[in-house]
């Protein structure tokens, strides 16, 4: 069975300054493009992920991730930095297609896309 994901394209101040709320909708489009269902990948806004300076930036995390469900969890509004959970930053709709071909339809992480963890404040790689 292939994994179920969550998308969560960040909606905070700088982010939607980047666009991220077009991005959003080229996101939902592209699934739809794709037959990607929320079976597969559920879509949704995530809170200020406080890398502003990254973005636009989207969290793709496995739903098991945590209690997404709750809608004060920690993981909405920060990285959680565990296994399953993958941060794209400078995000456009050409990288979300990348995304969402190559990581949530092929299996494979789009490596290049991904914010590399010496860019993540107070984290030590």
């Amino acid at each position: 069975m292939p994994t179920r994901w969550r998308l969560a394209v960040c909606k905070g101040k700088d982010c939607r300054k980047g666009r991220s709320d077009d991005l959003f909708r080229a996101a939902r489009a592209e699934a739809a493009r794709l037959g990607i269902g929320p079976d597969r990948c559920v879509l949704e806004r995530g809170g200020c992920y406080g890398l502003c300076e990254l973005g636009p930036n989207v969290v793709l995390r496995e739903p098991a991730i945590g209690n997404p469900d709750d809608p004060l969890w920690t993981g909405h509004f920060r990285l959680l930095h565990v296994p399953g959970e993958f941060h794209y930053w400078r995000m456009d709709v050409e990288r979300l297609r990348r995304l969402l071909a190559e990581h949530v339809t092929g299996g494979r992480p789009a490596r290049d896309l991904l914010c590399p963890p010496e860019k993540w404040p107070g984290v030590k790689p």
